[in-house]
């Protein structure tokens, strides 16, 4: 990228963060805005959850039957965990990459795949 889509994306993501930072501050609900003001540890605790499930599942661990559920029942979880995790590994934690990359994700999985899954990520290996 060179400068100034740099600066076009920086801009983005500022305005997207001051539209959420001024719906957020209309809402007479203090919690909002302490959510808000710690989204990042939010996606750091999220994020680590991730990175060591994979692992457990990676050394033979088994994961719990209603954990495994809970994941894999509620999109907006899977989501959520992407997110968190994508923010957390990127220089300078940038919301909006974060998020195109889930967008990605989520367009690559359901909408160019049409919902069909495979068991394995690479049956031909």
């Amino acid at each position: 990228m060179n400068n100034k889509e740099i600066d076009i994306v920086r801009t983005f993501s500022d305005s997207v963060e001051n539209s959420i930072r001024d719906v957020l501050g209309k809402t007479p609900f203090l919690f909002d805005n302490i959510l808000f003001e710690n989204r990042k540890y939010i996606y750091h605790i999220f994020a680590a959850y991730s990175i060591i499930q994979v692992l457990a599942q990676d050394m033979g661990l088994k994961t719990g039957r209603k954990q495994r559920d809970l994941v894999h029942r509620y999109k907006t979880l899977q989501f959520i965990l992407f997110y968190s995790t994508a923010i957390s590994i990127m220089p300078k934690e940038n919301e909006l990459e974060a998020l195109v990359g889930c967008g990605l994700y989520f367009i690559m999985k359901y909408y160019y795949s049409e919902g069909e899954t495979s068991d394995v990520c690479f049956e031909k290996i």
